[in-house]
């Protein structure tokens, strides 16, 4: 079998994309995602409220001032319609 130009041409040019694209992606930008979350960050998304009401900030309402809330905070999302815990 012989090998002429045209038969080196595939490899050659097959090494030389794959190098092509290890440069480029070694050249994407970095956007410093994925962070460690400072405590201060933590305690600021913390929202977990135990079943008998630890966690609740202090103050009073009533059941129909807390239905307000429910809707304006969007609490549905993931205690369902009803406050029950289910979606549907």
């Amino acid at each position: 079998m012989r090998f002429g130009k045209s038969n080196l041409f595939v490899p050659v040019m097959a090494v030389a994309i794959n190098v092509a694209s290890v440069t480029a992606l070694g050249q994407t930008p970095t956007y410093d995602l994925g962070k460690t979350p400072s405590e201060e960050e933590v305690r600021a998304l913390d929202i977990s409220i135990a079943p008998d009401g630890k966690g609740l900030p202090p103050g009073s309402g009533t059941a129909k001032e807390g239905a307000q809330l429910f809707v304006q905070k969007g609490c549905a999302g993931c205690h369902g319609p009803k406050g029950s815990g289910a979606l549907v």
